[in-house]
């Protein structure tokens, strides 16, 4: 589908119309188990509509998966792009975000990162988390003195950690509001930034 017709208001309409229901019913059952007629008609369209939009189930998710990334990204994009300073003692705002919005929709997070969730989501949320690491530290001014983890080894560890913990806490429904994991995920990952050989600048140090 071209620009030109994908930016029309009736398409948009549409469109957002099958994610909408794509997602809610995403809370209710497996993605696996949910069928194109179910969701046209959560959607109030006919199936010829839908495959005028996409070409099966897949490409629907896809998008869907698209659009639920962005925004969880979009708060640590706007860290980001502030160069806001890191506190050993304080989560950075993106962490708690993270979890804030994954709370707001619990049904369907547990859904995509559980068991028989969409494997290609977790991989995905963890490999953005991965490259706002890098950018972050990059940003930031820091490097790795010789010895210490390089911060690829770093950034695969946090950005692990985050999506692991975030699927902990919404598949054993834990109790814990998202500020007290937030600094429970940041109390083990700050000594990547504060400790373990990092620095700002050219400064060298040996690693702890």
């Amino acid at each position: 589908m071209d620009s030109s017709k994908r930016n029309d208001p009736r398409i948009v309409r549409t469109r957002r119309s099958l994610l909408d229901a794509l997602l809610e019913i995403a809370e209710e059952k497996d993605f696996a188990d949910i069928t194109i007629s179910e969701l046209t008609e959560r959607a109030g369209i006919n199936r010829k509509t839908f495959y005028l939009h996409y070409r099966d189930k897949n490409a629907l998710l896809d998008e869907a998966l698209d659009s639920l990334l962005g925004e969880l990204m979009e708060a640590s994009r706007r860290f980001i792009e502030t160069h806001g300073p890191l506190d050993p003692a304080v989560p950075p705002p993106a962490i708690r975000w993270l979890l804030d919005h994954l709370a707001e929709r619990p049904a369907l997070y547990r859904r995509l990162l559980g068991p028989n969730g969409v494997s290609h989501f977790a991989m995905r949320l963890q490999s953005l988390y991965y490259e706002k690491f890098l950018e972050l530290w990059g940003d930031l001014g820091y490097t790795a003195v010789t010895g210490s983890p390089p911060v690829e080894f770093r950034a695969t560890f946090a950005s692990a950690a985050t999506q692991r913990i975030a699927a902990w806490w919404l598949l054993n429904d834990r109790n814990e509001a998202p500020e007290e994991i937030a600094t429970w995920l940041w109390q083990l990952i700050h000594p990547l930034w504060f400790e373990m050989g990092a620095v700002r600048g050219n400064e060298q140090k040996s690693p702890t």
